[in-house]
């Protein structure tokens, strides 16, 4: 019984050092009001049947950084239209999701407010 007091407690302790790691560095490193833009930018072929599971799993690492506003752009190349109507579902169901061509690009990142929109037509 006394081990798995133990173990408990070490977990807990654990635990509230990350928080208190985490904590010190959002508090001395970051300026206040300072936000970072990350593109994360994923090119859809054909042969990419995760694409729903890569970025669910993007968006949940996503939650864990307040300090950075993330976009994440899907550049369709060759897909097919089972593709392309996932990717417009993902578009709709969460707002940092984009969809584009490749020479669309180039406007998203020199306008990160256009990523909001689907831009793929």
């Amino acid at each position: 019984m006394q081990e798995l007091i133990y173990c408990l407690v070490i977990v807990l302790t654990v635990l509230a050092i990350i928080c208190i790691v985490k904590m010190l560095i959002n508090t001395f490193l970051y300026k206040k009001g300072q936000l970072l833009c990350v593109f994360t930018i994923i090119p859809v072929t054909e042969n990419k049947k995760d694409i729903e599971y890569t970025v669910r799993s993007l968006l949940w690492e996503k939650r864990w950084d307040e300090k950075t506003e993330q976009f994440i752009i899907l550049v369709i190349i060759n897909c097919d239209n089972e593709t392309i109507q996932i990717c417009k579902k993902l578009c709709e169901e969460y707002e940092p999701v984009c969809m584009c061509r490749p020479e669309q690009l180039e406007d998203i990142i020199k306008n990160p407010q256009k990523a909001i929109k689907c831009l793929y037509v």
